[in-house]
């Protein structure tokens, strides 16, 4: 085919073209904005201090809020919902942990948000916490109990209190994004994180 044949045909079937080069930028589109939409953000969310969330079959800890905030939310947001930590410790090269508790009219610590760079990562409740806890989800448990409750964990780690410290923790970690906290095999802590997620800072 000429050159010239070749330019009469495109002018022939221009308009088919021009269709069919739109209709191929919108498919890219519309597969470019599937793909990039955070599936997490669809997940039907359960407010911890209004619903025994332990008790919701196959929830992840990223379908948690506390006072609406939830994992993957800005610290600035975060700060507008809860309020101003009573103390914060940062760990290099990104973790900064939040300890709340006047915040919630409580005399002591009561949650801890942890971030990564501006990102929450961690949502983490302690015993005096209980108050505003329901059902299966208040931090009560013995290491038996917890197991017995809700089966074997994925994986167990040790970490120490704080970093340099001899004493221990042991976190038991479902895979679904639930850790429960344990010191001499009593829960002191469960904590909420994005599904598969080991916790690698206290």
């Amino acid at each position: 085919m000429t050159l010239r044949r070749m330019k009469r045909k495109i002018r022939q079937h221009k308009n088919k073209i021009v269709v069919a080069l739109i209709t191929i930028v919108v498919i890219a589109l519309l597969v470019f904005l599937v793909t990039s939409v955070n599936f997490s953000s669809l997940k039907k969310t359960y407010e911890l201090t209004e619903v025994d969330v332990l008790a919701v079959k196959g929830i992840e800890g990223d379908q948690i809020t506390l006072k609406g905030i939830k994992i993957g939310d800005g610290m600035q947001t975060v700060l507008d919902a809860v309020g101003y930590p009573d103390s914060q410790t940062i760990y290099a090269p990104d973790i900064t942990n939040m300890e709340f508790g006047k915040a919630f009219s409580l005399n002591e610590t009561g949650v801890i948000l942890q971030f990564k760079g501006d990102s929450l990562e961690k949502i983490t409740v302690l015993p005096s916490f209980n108050v505003f806890l329901q059902g299966r989800t208040q931090v009560t448990y013995a290491k038996d109990e917890f197991l017995i409750a809700f089966g074997k964990s994925d994986s167990v780690k040790q970490m120490p209190v704080t970093q340099g410290s001899a004493m221990v923790l042991r976190v038991y970690t479902y895979n679904e994004g639930i850790h429960f906290i344990t010191r001499r095999g009593i829960q002191i802590a469960l904590s909420f994180t994005r599904p598969n997620i080991d916790i690698t800072e206290p």
